[in-house]
């Protein structure tokens, strides 16, 4: 749902339904991953805008706080894992990695992996998976608070990328991380897509279809802002060229 809230972004679709998007990835579907993708978006949005972002936090922790508020009063906590995992987080920060077996697979596994690029000094891997399955009893060992390793290997769809292509694979992942990012023609765009881009570092792996989806749009998008303001600066040169001609 946050990638549709995203697409639907790059095609100028209505507000509404974007927040729509949002609010059922918590409310509906529950997902904890969404949860984790809004908050490292959030995140990486203040690094970069500090100031602008000031306003939004406070909206978002209104509202966010509101919901919390009425799903508590409206439902049973205890059926809501998302819930249950924000408060286990918020009463001990330290143990987010260790209170649910899915959580440290995914978080856990995308930090071990970016942990085993560094001490690969980030030579590539290769895409054998019997060399994974081989190296995994040692990563474990290696990172003992790690419950398990994904038999696939890295459980993220960008990290993956730097754990086979090492080095060779860094360009790529900036290029694409940017070629999102930068078609955001407001805060609130580039909220939504550095969201869609966490959750490629997430499970979702680039080889699904809405990742080349995401990036179509994101550069078709460009292309539409670019092409007038090329026209604006032809037109200025001809005008420029007329007058010297005359």
């Amino acid at each position: 749902m946050l990638l549709l809230a995203a697409l639907l972004y790059l095609l100028n679709g209505r507000t509404i339904y974007i927040v729509g998007c949002i609010f059922a990835s918590i409310l509906l579907a529950r997902s904890s991953s969404a949860v984790l993708a809004l908050f490292v978006g959030s995140i990486v949005l203040f690094v970069m805008k500090p100031v602008r972002m000031l306003p939004i936090f406070g909206a978002i922790s209104l509202v966010f706080g509101a919901v919390i508020m009425v799903v508590l009063n409206l439902l049973d906590q205890s059926n809501i894992r998302v819930l249950n995992l924000l408060i286990a987080a918020i009463e001990n920060p330290t143990s987010i990695l260790t209170i649910d077996y899915s959580v440290n697979s995914r978080i856990g596994g995308v930090l071990a992996g970016l942990g085993i690029i560094w001490n690969d000094y980030f030579l590539p891997a290769g895409l054998s998976n019997e060399d994974w399955l081989q190296r995994t009893p040692a990563f474990l060992s290696q990172y003992p608070w790690l419950f398990d390793l994904s038999p696939a290997g890295i459980p993220s769809g960008m990290v993956i990328i730097l754990y086979q292509m090492g080095f060779f694979g860094v360009p790529f992942v900036f290029y694409f991380i940017y070629r999102i990012v930068s078609a955001a023609r407001s805060i609130w765009g580039s909220y939504l897509l550095l969201v869609a881009v966490a959750v490629f570092f997430g499970q979702f792996l680039i080889s699904n279809p809405v990742f080349g989806l995401l990036c179509g749009c994101a550069a078709s998008l460009r292309a539409k802002i670019s092409i007038p303001k090329r026209s604006h600066q032809i037109n200025e040169n001809r005008f420029k060229l007329n007058g010297v001609l005359a």
